[in-house]
């Protein structure tokens, strides 16, 4: 039976667990489930894009002010979101709609699709690990599994990350449909097809639940993306682990490590940042060089334009001035 330790962040939780069943399975074919909107893919980015575009569309300008940081409801609960804009109420519902209708195009899927920071580092780390599988098991209906896989391995692209079809399970009720039973049926569903479960990723509470319930000999370790979610906490198991950063430095241990190591500067991408590097006795230096938004110089951005639009003022630094 799995025990938890409470005191440990999730991460480190998830790296104890597979490093504990590598050893004692280690013929098994192993596979950490993901859960996909909420836990993979930052839902914001879409509600925030959805918005814009309904503005840009109609000539409008409730959204104006609208930034991602701004949004803290669940995709399917906007009209909370509304409240804090002076929308009349004819004109909420018109807006309400629209999000409806264009929030899960093909589109919108892949132009305003992001990923939680670190998630694609730690998804990358488990693709490389020997004998071991990343599957999806998502509440999405069938009738989007090829924008879905399309849109994933677009954004996984500059990680290597590779999403394949078979590794894939989608919910076959339907839209928003026994979304909680579809959980349950997709650890089976990978179980029936020769690989070993060990843990299970998902934002919603009651997800999580069901597939506890379904774990007879509790030996999936179950792990609640802290994020935005639907569903009420209390219906988390009590041998679940919270956790909402993906730090891919808390599954390497330290005597994995190589005795001699070289130390690198990370994410030189501004000027206040390179005085400090130069400044240092470190020698080596990690720079995220982009295309600038003329398409003509390099510049240093940690974040693509596509992940972080352009903000007002920002100062570029170019690659030619810190070589």
């Amino acid at each position: 039976m799995l025990k938890v330790l409470k005191k440990k962040n999730w991460m480190q939780e998830l790296s104890l667990y597979y490093e504990r069943i590598r050893n004692s399975c280690p013929d098994d074919k192993l596979m950490i489930l993901f859960d996909i909107d909420g836990t993979i893919l930052d839902m914001r980015f879409m509600i925030f894009y959805v918005l814009k575009l309904f503005d840009k569309t109609h000539g409008t300008d409730f959204f104006k002010t609208l930034k991602v940081s701004d949004i803290v409801v669940h995709e399917n609960q906007i009209e909370n979101l509304l409240d804090q804009f002076q929308v009349q109420q004819q004109m909420k519902e018109k807006i309400i709609k629209w999000y409806v209708k264009y929030r899960w195009t093909s589109t919108a899927i892949l132009e305003s699709h992001r990923p939680f920071v670190g998630v694609m580092d730690v998804i990358r780390w488990f693709q490389m690990q020997p004998n071991t599988y990343v599957g999806l098991n998502t509440g999405r209906p069938e009738s989007i599994r090829r924008d879905t896989i399309r849109s994933l391995n677009e954004l996984g692209k500059e990680y290597k990350v590779i999403f394949t079809d078979d590794l894939l399970y989608m919910n076959p009720y339907g839209w928003e449909k026994n979304v909680t039973n579809s959980k349950a049926s997709g650890v089976r569903h990978f179980q029936n097809g020769g690989y070993h479960v060990f843990a299970f990723i998902d934002n919603e509470p009651e997800n999580l639940e069901a597939v506890s319930k379904s774990d007879l000999s509790k030996e999936i370790l179950l792990l609640h993306a802290n994020t935005i979610y639907e569903s009420k906490r209390k219906k988390l198991p009590s041998n679940s682990v919270r956790g909402i950063k993906y730090d891919i430095t808390d599954l390497i241990h330290e005597e994995s490590l190589p005795r001699h190591v070289k130390f690198v500067w990370h994410g030189v991408n501004d000027k206040a940042n390179l005085r400090q590097f130069i400044a240092s006795n470190v020698q080596w230096a990690e720079l995220d060089i982009r295309l600038g938004p003329s398409k003509e110089r390099l510049i240093l951005r940690h974040d693509s334009f596509k992940e972080m639009p352009m903000q007002e003022g920002e100062d570029f630094l170019y690659l030619e001035q810190v070589l």
